[in-house]
């Protein structure tokens, strides 16, 4: 519908979805006065921003740059190099700076290149890179890719066919949660507006229903939309697609009224920025441009669509150029400045001529699009063949016009046709192409309108017969829509279903009221006719191949309570016989043998009998056509009956099967089906698809999912439950009767969508750096959700509840900040906070004695911190220390105050509340390995230890290392000495080894000790002092032989256990087990880790005495 360079007149974009258009100069006083104001709003830091912001300052100095560079502003760097240091990264504020960042000398390649890798295999945009695609995201990087020149490829192409798929009905865009938005339905109008495909009726369709949409929903008490930013976006969206915008007018109007007497527009930078591009939207001047030239483009004046094959000649007094445009877009580049007068022709329409078009130097003149009316005497046809098959364009198609004269024309590569100059009257419109049958409608011509027709061609197979000449393969809908009074309605809105498909289409009346819609197939066609002031009315036709049909519509106006009217008269086509003929033959449905004698009655427009002879046929000729009643009868067979449809010139076969009454037709049946959405009818591919039984829900057959469609082709005839899910849908249930020897068909099955919970995502990043902060902690208070930032600062909070809640944000050396939101529709909420590096404020951390601090293993630490704290306007108010290393977190409670500030603990310090504070704390390190820990300083809200409720005043951290360990890597047995007989004495003389694991020199201690069967400590050696260097790794020891007493037949256990001399209480326990064999087994063996000193480390040997001497292997 549109080329590019029709589409690309404009120079500059919202950063939210585009300025129109750019300016040398401002052109009223409220203009001047709101720039004004906007530069007096510029802080040191660079953000343009108030304190009344419905927004982030990061959004409003984007709108705010955009806006001013635009209209010559300079002295911006400040706000620029804010805007470029900072560190957002989901899609939306990537495209946003990216649009504001467009005329300045900011390089934006690594945006836009960010932004792209954002893209989706459905053609849509995602928050992340591995987000879905949502609606706001892909408009906006329609948008920056547009200003950052990134349009190539099939990017553009792919996002608009996203957009395009998910406009609702109604004509506007939603939110995941369903709820239809005039501002985000106003963003994605302006992308398409901006990057469009060449020559789509489908993004003009979808452009004109979102614009009537917005009109619509204007709010009858202010004359604007929900709000100022709403209404800004809305005008500016809507503005380049009306040729006379003198509609527009009243709009501007009252936004401009609403300007407060600082130049503002609600002491907010985000809207005044908004609504000062609005009210600029009618200034047409490309002031930075470095070409002479003049581009617009030629469209009907009746339908909006562009005319093809234009010759358009432009002359000044000193010069004159011309060209012929065939898609209706032009551009004269690098002619002379001056005033000129343009010519445009058109076959089939009045010449139009404009006089005094002035052309600047270096400048575009970027016009209206240019209307031509068609030739009051003659009517247009055109259209667009398509293969029935694959829905594709196709070119070469011949169509043959047959009416007061003939005329032929050949589809382009699009499968767009145009005829022009058709004298009025009725016509037979006929469609040839090789390879596909031919297809045939009439219509009739009004002088000065166009007629579209878009046939659809079916290929015929290398086994097919042509149909017979005679039979009509279209018939044609003519709408006729009026007011109440017989007024004829232009322009109204006419949506169809097609019988027996899921295609639908648009279709626009012309100044006569009318709309013309060729069908191909009986059935029923759907339509809903709307139009901006009237009663919608819908309803449904039934369609028969030979007739066309009429239909009369009659729309009340808003104010009426009449709903309208609907008079629909039906006609055989000339030269097609009103009758039809029936051929049926009755057989039995489980043997297949033909049934003589029995009775098949029609009843209806024909009542009529006959008997099936021996071959089991009867035949009817001469039928009514129409929908008729159809009972079959015989003897010892159930009756079958129901309805057919009869059409004009056709003769008709039926095959009709009846079952025995003593038998049960024992064959399989099927099902099988397709989901949409409730809410915009788009196609659901279902995850699971089940037949249930009904009485105790148990799943009987599971379903295949294949191109959208569940089904499974061998069920049992009965009853059943029918549950179909799908992600983001309630499961629906229904309950569905599968009849033997048929396939069940449930077509576009409506699926509701879950209720989703909001969800909060965005970046934390440094207020003055732009920086992102990793572990930032994000905390709904009185609730129980809480997320942390990752390394780019992104975070995210799922599942949370409705309304107002109270949001804390805390970082490590940042002063926490909280903030009120309101979560509603959208679901998704982005949120992005900067927080500002804490500086002493409220609380000090005067001595730096924790810094770069190493200790050993075993050792007491006691350090002090100097802290001076300012309490005086906090409430419960209390201090901890944290301790962590990696994946562990240990909380030590510090000190505590009460609400006066009052300490009620400090590890038993007693010390002034109101005075410098000494805070002391002690921490045994013996069970910590080496390497570097974090003591983190805290100051939070409540007199308890932190919980989830705790506000974070003020924290900072210091780190600290432990370098020095003393620990046994291995412990092992080596010997115990001779082995033990019955009636000897036990010769005790153990050697053990140990690894080494300390990196200091250590002192151990080693003793072992022997227990009887039942289990009394007979001997115990004392500990006996081993001292191993740091630099030994293995050191065996010979402990202390012993003999013991003889010793009787039983299990005996030896135990040898080893700890560090400085410990108080022994290590875990290591048990080595003896059978009767010199085989040692180990029942826990020794970590590489520490063991913390409580427990006991030892080795235990079993050893079993039989008889008079000792039996092994």
């Amino acid at each position: 519908m549109f080329s590019k360079l029709v589409l690309r007149f404009v120079s500059g974009c919202l950063v939210s979805f585009g300025l129109w258009f750019s300016h040398s100069a401002l052109a009223n006083t409220p203009v001047e006065l709101g720039q004004s104001w906007l530069m007096t709003q510029i802080q040191g830091s660079g953000h343009i921003a108030s304190d009344e912001e419905p927004t982030s300052e990061f959004a409003s100095t984007a709108e705010a740059v955009f806006f001013l560079t635009q209209n010559g502003q300079a002295n911006l760097d400040a706000s620029v190099q804010i805007l470029t240091q900072t560190g957002y990264k989901d899609t939306f504020s990537l495209a946003k700076k990216t649009i504001a960042l467009a005329l300045t000398d900011a390089d934006s390649s690594d945006l836009v290149d960010q932004i792209l890798s954002r893209r989706n295999s459905d053609g849509g945009f995602g928050a992340g890179p591995v987000s879905e695609s949502t609606v706001a995201d892909t408009a906006t990087s329609l948008i920056a890719l547009y200003h950052s020149d990134r349009t190539a490829g099939d990017v553009v192409d792919d996002a608009t066919e996203f957009l395009l798929t998910t406009q609702g009905n109604d004509g506007f865009w939603r939110y995941s949660d369903g709820i239809h938005s005039e501002y985000l339905t106003a963003m994605v109008v302006r992308a398409l507006w901006l990057t469009a495909p060449d020559s789509t009726q489908d993004v003009y369709t979808a452009i004109l229903n979102a614009r009537n949409s917005l009109l619509d929903s204007v709010d009858s008490a202010t004359g604007l939309w929900s709000d100022l930013h709403t209404s800004a976006a809305v005008l500016t969206a809507i503005y380049p697609t009306y040729s006379d915008h003198s509609e527009l007018t009243p709009y501007l109007k009252r936004l401009e009224a609403r300007q407060q007497s600082d130049g503002s527009w609600n002491n907010s930078v985000f809207e005044t920025a908004l609504v000062l591009s609005a009210l600029n939207s009618d200034v047409i001047q490309a002031s930075n441009s470095e070409t002479t030239g003049l581009k617009s483009s030629v469209e009907n004046a009746q339908t909006a669509t562009p005319v093809h094959n234009v010759d358009i000649s432009i002359a000044s007094p000193s010069n004159s150029y011309a060209l012929n445009s065939p898609n209706g877009s032009f551009f004269f580049e690098d002619i002379d400045p001056g005033q000129y007068s343009i010519d445009v022709e058109a076959e089939g329409y009045q010449k139009k001529t404009l006089n005094q078009v002035t052309v600047d130097r270096n400048a575009i003149a970027n016009l209206p699009p240019i209307k031509l009316v068609p030739d009051p005497a003659n009517g247009i046809v055109l259209g667009t063949v398509t293969d029935g098959g694959s829905g594709l364009p196709i070119a070469g198609a011949d169509i043959h016009v047959k009416g007061v004269q003939d005329w032929t024309a050949t589809t382009s590569e699009s499968g767009h046709f145009t005829l022009t100059g058709i004298d009025p009257g009725d016509i037979k419109l006929t469609t040839y192409k090789d390879g596909y049958r031919a297809t045939s409608a009439t219509a009739t011509v009004t002088a000065g309108t166009t007629l579209r027709y878009s046939p659809t061609l079916s290929a015929i197979k290398s086994d097919a017969s042509e149909p017979l000449p005679d039979t009509p393969s279209t018939s044609t809908v003519n709408f006729q829509v009026t007011t109440t009074d017989g007024q004829p309605i232009k322009y109204a809105n006419v949506r169809y279903q097609l019988p027996a498909s899921t295609d639908s289409g648009t279709d626009f009346t012309d100044t006569n009221g009318k709309s013309a819609i060729v069908v191909e197939q009986s059935g029923t066609l759907g339509f809903n006719i709307t139009k901006s002031g009237f009663h919608p009315i819908e309803g449904s036709l039934t369609v028969t191949m030979g007739n066309n049909i009429s239909a009369k519509v009659e729309l009340s106006d808003q104010d009426s309570s009449n709903d309208g009217s609907l008079e629909e008269t039906t006609q055989p086509q000339d030269g097609v016989d009103p009758i039809a003929d029936l051929t049926a033959v009755v057989t039995d449905r489980l043997t297949g043998d033909p049934i003589s004698g029995s009775t098949v009655e029609l009843s209806g427009l024909n009542s009529e009998t006959a008997t099936t002879g021996i071959n089991g046929e009867v035949q009817f000729e001469s039928l009514s056509i129409g929908e008729q009643s159809l009972k079959v009868t015989a003897a010892g067979y159930l009756t079958e009956q129901g309805n057919i449809t009869l059409y004009a010139g056709n003769r008709s076969l039926l095959n009709i099967e009846l079952l025995e009454q003593t038998k049960t037709d024992e064959r399989p049946g099927g099902i099988s089906g397709s989901a949409v959405d409730a809410v915009n009818e788009s196609d659901i591919n279902p995850t699971g698809a089940s037949l249930h039984a009904t009485d105790t829900d148990a799943a009987l057959y599971s379903l295949s999912i294949q191109d959208y469609v569940f089904s499974h082709d061998s069920v049992d005839p009965g009853t059943y439950r029918l549950k179909v899910d799908a992600d983001g849908f309630e499961t629906y249930s229904e309950l569905v009767t599968v009849t033997a020897g048929t396939i069940l068909k449930l077509d576009q099955i409506e699926m509701s969508r879950l209720s989703p919970s909001p969800v909060l995502y965005g970046q934390v990043v440094d207020a003055s750096t732009g920086t992102a902060i990793e572990n930032a902690t994000i905390t709904i208070v009185d609730g129980d959700s809480q997320a942390q930032s990752d390394s780019q600062g992104l975070y995210q909070l799922g599942e949370l509840p409705t309304g107002d809640v109270d949001l804390l944000i805390s970082a490590v050396g940042y002063t926490p900040r909280t903030h009120l939101l309101r979560l509603e529709s959208p679901v998704w909420m982005l949120f992005n906070i900067e927080l500002v590096p804490a500086t002493g404020s409220g609380v000090v951390l005067t001595d730096s004695s924790l810094t770069d601090r190493s200790f050993n293993a075993y050792q007491t630490v006691n350090e002090t911190l100097s802290v001076e704290s300012q309490l005086s306007t906090a409430t419960r108010v209390g201090l901890e220390m944290d301790l962590i290393n990696q994946d562990e977190n240990t909380v030590l409670s510090l000190l505590a105050t009460d609400d006066s500030g009052n300490i009620i603990q400090n590890n038993g310090l007693e010390l002034d509340a109101n005075s410098t504070r000494d805070i002391q704390f002690s921490w045994n390190t013996s069970n910590l390995a080496t390497g570097t820990y974090t003591a983190v300083y805290r100051v939070v809200s409540g007199n308890q230890k932190v919980g989830p409720n705790n506000l974070v005043l003020f924290e900072m951290a210091k780190k600290f290392d432990i370098n020095q360990t003393r620990k046994v890597q291995e412990f092992e047995l080596l010997e115990y000495g001779e082995e033990p007989a019955v009636g000897e004495p036990w010769n005790l003389a153990p050697i053990v080894q140990l690894s080494n694991g300390s990196n200091v020199d250590t002192d151990f201690q080693i003793e072992y000790h022997v227990e009887d069967p039942q289990g009394s400590r007979l001997y115990s050696s004392g500990r006996e002092s081993v001292f191993v260097e740091s630099g030994v790794p293995v050191k065996t020891v010979e402990l202390l032989p012993h003999d013991l007493d003889v010793l009787q037949e039983g299990d005996y256990r030896l135990t040898v256990e080893i700890w560090e001399s400085s410990w108080n209480s022994r290590a875990d326990t290591l048990a080595i087990q003896a059978e009767p064999s010199i085989r040692i087994e180990i029942d826990q063996e020794l970590s590489d880790y520490f063991i913390p000193p409580e427990h006991e480390k030892s080795i235990t040997v079993n050893i079993r005495l039989e008889g008079k001497e000792f039996h092994g292997e």
